[in-house]
């Protein structure tokens, strides 16, 4: 079985430079996480791994004033408030990922049969409502 053990964020100037495996947005709208706001392209790629309990079962959204070193930030170039994410492990392991792209609805509960579902990636910057969906094992 393979889960979702982390995520990788690559940066790109154009959007032929987007990964093949990067992570699709679920209704297949743009998957760069910097749509709309000026700066990098941000892409984002599952880490996978065989062991569960390296699995990731949610992911934060942390937004800071302050450049936190080590983290990768999804919001690069476009100034700002830096934005990553810290993966969230406890007893539930992911095993599917994908992004959710809206332009109107807010959301607070998973959709569609996902089974977790981050904060808002754009929160305070204004653009689509952007999150991260989970399925678990």
């Amino acid at each position: 079985m393979s889960y979702i053990g982390g995520i990788t964020v690559v940066y790109g100037d154009n959007i032929n430079q987007k990964p093949s495996n990067a992570i699709s947005e679920i209704n297949s709208n743009d998957p760069d996480i910097n749509k709309g706001f000026k700066g990098k392209f941000v892409w984002l790629v599952p880490e996978w791994t065989s062991n569960p309990t390296k699995a990731v079962g949610n992911f934060e959204i942390v937004i800071s004033d302050l450049e936190i070193s080590g983290m990768q930030d999804l919001s690069k170039g476009a100034g700002g408030k830096y934005r990553y994410l810290r993966p969230y492990r406890d007893n539930h392991r992911a095993i599917e990922i994908g992004l959710l792209r809206l332009r109107t609805i807010k959301m607070t509960k998973p959709y569609g049969g996902w089974d977790a579902i981050t904060t808002d990636i754009n929160e305070g910057r204004g653009g689509d409502f952007l999150y991260i969906l989970l399925r678990w094992e």
